[in-house]
Parts: C-alpha cells; sequence; structure tokens
C-alpha cells in the first residue's frame, strides 16, 4: 500500500539500524566519522528516496504534473551540484564505486534512470502513463523493502552464532567468514603470514578483497553441490516481503548451520543483499525468492562474480589472488552454461574446478555440513 515515510535525518540514520550493519560490514566503531563523504552520500541517498516517495504518496491536494515537477527538483538537487548553473555530477563514480553497501550503489543507479524517464514525460495524460505508473510501482517496492527492514530504526545489539554438521554432502563456510568466531583472528593470521612470505604488506582495501575471494569460493562451492547432490529441496515459502529473522533463519538451516542467537542487524543486512541478488539475477533466470533462499550460494555468487568481471572492481594485482579469480571466472562460465542450456554437464566441470581450489586452499575453509 503506497504511503508516507517518515523523513531522515543525520541523528537517525547515524544511529540507525541501516549503520550498524554497515559498522559492522566495514569493521570500524563509527562509519559517519571515519568514512565521512561515503556516509554523506548514503544519508543523501536513502533522503532522497524518501522524499521522491513523499512527494508522490503525502496527503496532498496537488495535481500529479506538480507531484512529477516536485519529485524532479528533488532529483536534481541529489544529482547535480548545482543543476541551474551546471549540470556537474554531486558526486564522483570514484565515492559511488566506494561505498560499502551495494544497495545503497543500486539506489543510485534506479534515481538516476528514473530522473532520465521522468524527462520524458509531458503533462498529458499522466494519469495513464504507463512510464510513470512503472517507475511508481519501482518506488514503492524498494520503499516497502527497507520499511520492512525497518533500515530506520534506532538500535544496538550484539552478534553470536553457532554451527553444526548434518549432511552426506561437503559444504564449507570461508574461514574469514564472520559466521565463523574466530575469523578476525585467522585475518590477522594470514596478513602476516602473507607478509612474512611474499614480503608484501598487505592494504586493508588488499585484505578486504582476499577474504572476499574466498568467500566467493566457499559460497560457489555451497551453490553447485545443493544443485547437483541436494535432493530435498525445501519449500519454505519465504517471500521479499518476510521478516529479516524468518529469511535469515531459512538460509541458515539450509546450510545446517544451527543459529540460536543471531542478531537482528545480521539478519537486516542479509536481507539487503538478497533482494537486491532477487533483482539482478534470479529474475533473469526465472527464480523465485522462495527457490533463491533455499540456494542462496549459488545466486550469491553469481551476481558477485559478474561485478567482478563486469565492472573490474578489484584492486589486487598478486599472481596467487589473480590465479583464484581466474579459476572463479571459469566456474562461472560453466555455471551459466549449465544454466542457459540445462547441461549437468557443465555444472559438473564447474565443480571439479572450484573442488580442486578448495583442496589447495584447505586451510582457509571450515567444513560446516
Amino acid at each position: 500500500m503506497r504511503k508516507r515515510h517518515n523523513t531522515l535525518n543525520d541523528t537517525i540514520f547515524r544511529n540507525s539500524k541501516y549503520m550498524k550493519v554497515v559498522n559492522e560490514q566495514v569493521g570500524c566503531k563509527d562509519f559517519s566519522k571515519e568514512y565521512k563523504k561515503q556516509y554523506e552520500f548514503m544519508l543523501d541517498t536513502f533522503s532522497t528516496l524518501i522524499l521522491i516517495n513523499n512527494a508522490f504518496f503525502s496527503d496532498s491536494n496537488l495535481s500529479i504534473s506538480d507531484k512529477v515537477e516536485n519529485a524532479l527538483n528533488v532529483m536534481e538537487q541529489y544529482l547535480y551540484e548545482d543543476y541551474n548553473e551546471s549540470e556537474k555530477a554531486k558526486y564522483s563514480v570514484r565515492t559511488i564505486q566506494s561505498i560499502p553497501e551495494k544497495h545503497c550503489t543500486h539506489l543510485y543507479r534506479e534515481i538516476s534512470n528514473w530522473y532520465e524517464l521522468f524527462g520524458t514525460l509531458t503533462s498529458n495524460n499522466l494519469s495513464n502513463n504507463y512510464t510513470l505508473k512503472n517507475i511508481l510501482n519501482e518506488l514503492e517496492k524498494e520503499i516497502n523493502r527497507l520499511s520492512n527492514l525497518g533500515f530506520d530504526d534506532m538500535v544496538k545489539e550484539n552478534i553470536s552464532y553457532k554451527k553444526n554438521k548434518d549432511s552426506n554432502y561437503k559444504l564449507y563456510l570461508c574461514a574469514f567468514d564472520s559466521l565463523n568466531v574466530n575469523s578476525e583472528e585467522l585475518i590477522e593470521e594470514y596478513k602476516k603470514n602473507f607478509e612474512e612470505t611474499y614480503g608484501l604488506f598487505l592494504s586493508s582495501a588488499e585484505l578486504e578483497e582476499i577474504c572476499f575471494i574466498y568467500t566467493l569460493i566457499a559460497k560457489a562451492n555451497n551453490g553447485i553441490v545443493k544443485m547437483l547432490y541436494d535432493t530435498t529441496f525445501k519449500t519454505y515459502n519465504i517471500t521479499a516481503s518476510s521478516s529479516p529473522q524468518e529469511v535469515y533463519n531459512t538460509y541458515l538451516e539450509t546450510l545446517h548451520i544451527n543459529n540460536n542467537s543471531f542478531s537482528k542487524l545480521e539478519a537486516t543486512y542479509f536481507v539487503f543483499t538478497a533482494s537486491l541478488i532477487y533483482e539482478n539475477v534470479c529474475k533473469r533466470f526465472g527464480v523465485t525468492f522462495d527457490e533463491m533462499i533455499s540456494n542462496f550460494d549459488f545466486y550469491f555468487f553469481i551476481e558477485r562474480i559478474e561485478s567482478i568481471i563486469k565492472q573490474n572492481e578489484l584492486s589486487i594485482h598478486y599472481d596467487l589472488i589473480n590465479k583464484l579469480v581466474k579459476d572463479l571466472e571459469q566456474v562461472y562460465d560453466k555455471i551459466i552454461k549449465s544454466l542457459e542450456n540445462n547441461n549437468k554437464k557443465e555444472l559438473v566441470s564447474a565443480f571439479q574446478i572450484i573442488t580442486n581450489v578448495i583442496d589447495r586452499n584447505k586451510k582457509y575453509f571450515i567444513r560446516i555440513s
């Protein structure tokens, strides 16, 4: 149901559930102070989304044409430094790419696209305009998603996890994954060993990228294994409107992870990620939200490796890591061929590659099932 959303300010956003997730993700106490420019971009993005929504869905006697004009003004202030004087972009590509939460950059692209589409509208027959109706439907979907997550609720929480083993096939957790209670110690140990072995000092950004690549390896393995050998895919009746706790708990259940005290913050971040992957990947292959959660790691791998390939996001250039990335790209190619051609042999071949990668790097993975 289309409705007004409460406006956002710095105090609310800085102490919001969303920013608590970002702090955990980046590993800092106060992202708003340590990454001021990125924080301002995120605050501006969510504030703008809400203002666009309210331009249409607040109680008002304004005409549709006036509402469109107000929304355009909001978007111009968001996208440009001073639209009346110049059309210089307010935020650089570098700033946008540096944002740790990709759902925020997704919203930036959405707003930019809406702005272009709004520019094609005329005052004639706006009430029946197909383009406007589509934009408003997309806008409603984005606002409802954030509202369901309670992203601007003000919270303080701690995170803890447990895991178990319960299957006849191998599922892995990357040792650097936050679900592993010893992840921080292992990351520091990896950094130290890398420096001692190769004489190279890893920056924080490089270390984060390396940990992410090992996480992708585990995700690829889990997704492929479940596609090939899990004959007990369950229907969970999970939708994008289900509570974050229910969605996240279902995902953990699919990996046989027993977690009796997971955080609402972790659940919220998971659903942020899942919603974006659903839009970018699952709709393309006709996969429902419930089916995606049943094998989330599979679609997570596809979405993130596509981002690496298409946008060249990685800054690391070490031969050891480059080899892992090339292996993952081969796995991706075979997965896509298997999906497009319904060819199980390609999936088996992808599994052989990923198995060899894990065997070569066993100390960085924990078998969870």
